[in-house]
């Protein structure tokens, strides 16, 4: 038997701009584009959010957003003069990036046969930042270090690069996706097995996201979200739909609340596993 729920709509896409990235003197502007590119490109994969890219219209970003020299001030980016000429843009959020630092040394290493083989490592750091365009405030920073050793120094350069943009992670912990679910499709020994929520592919989900579950109660007179179990997407179904599987430990909650009519809300939620803490160091 299943429980099915009227559906409450997911919450809205933020509108995000994706700004120009700072680099030192030191660094090329090429690869400085190369690496912003690549985060671009990663945000707008992720399906979390509607993406204005900086440079869509070269013409009104530079009238509206006053492009600045790659020598610019590291705060500029959360100006309220400026982030106030970005709201114009529709967007709520800024994403910028600084690479703070790209160096590249020579490698000898001699062979068995006594030759030396001559390489050349890059080491790329940068640093992203989320800004809320209403006030200004940095929502978060993180920072990103990538290695590459190849035979030439342009070749290193390049390679470095091209391993950046590694932020869907961290883009999922920022923009969280909520919905509902909307059926109990399975269930077994008074225990929810297998549910469908009201999310889907426009929401940029895969097999395995995982979403905490929340029952919608009221206590005296207020509106109270207490968690009530987990949830693991198994198959995304269409745009606007998926099945998933109850984890362990909450299936007689999630059937009990939805038995009772109560709303059922579900909140993204990134697990951090030992490789993203051996990344973050």
């Amino acid at each position: 038997m299943s429980f099915a729920q009227d559906a409450v709509e997911p919450g809205a896409k933020s509108t995000v701009l994706i700004d120009y990235f700072t680099y030192p003197s030191g660094v090329q502007k090429e690869v400085a584009d190369a690496v912003r590119n690549n985060v671009l490109q990663t945000v707008i994969q992720s399906g979390r959010v509607i993406v204005i890219d900086v440079e869509s219209d070269k013409v009104q970003a530079n009238e509206i957003l006053r492009r600045t020299q790659h020598d610019m001030s590291v705060d500029e980016d959360n100006n309220m003069e400026r982030l106030s000429a970005i709201g114009v843009l529709g967007a709520e959020y800024v994403i910028s990036g600084q690479i703070t630092n790209l160096a590249t040394s020579r490698k000898e290493t001699k062979k068995s046969d006594g030759t030396v083989k001559v390489s050349y490592e890059s080491k790329l750091m940068y640093t992203i930042k989320v800004i809320k365009v209403k006030d200004g405030t940095i929502v978060e920073t993180k920072s990103y270090s990538e290695f590459a050793t190849e035979d030439t120094e342009n070749e290193a350069v390049a390679s470095v690069a091209a391993k950046s943009g590694k932020v869907k992670k961290f883009i999922e912990t920022q923009f969280k996706i909520e919905g509902t679910i909307i059926e109990v499709s399975k269930e077994e020994k008074g225990k929810a097995e297998e549910v469908y929520i009201n999310i889907g592919s426009n929401n940029g989900i895969a097999k395995n996201a995982r979403f905490k579950v929340y029952a919608v109660r009221k206590v005296a007179g207020k509106t109270i979200n207490k968690e009530i179990g987990e949830i693991a997407v198994a198959a995304v179904e269409g745009e606007d739909v998926s099945c998933c599987k109850v984890k362990k430990g909450g299936g007689d909650l999630i059937l009990k609340s939805m038995r009772e009519g109560e709303t059922l809300v579900i909140k993204s939620h990134v697990r951090t596993t030992i490789l993203d803490k051996i990344d973050d160091l």
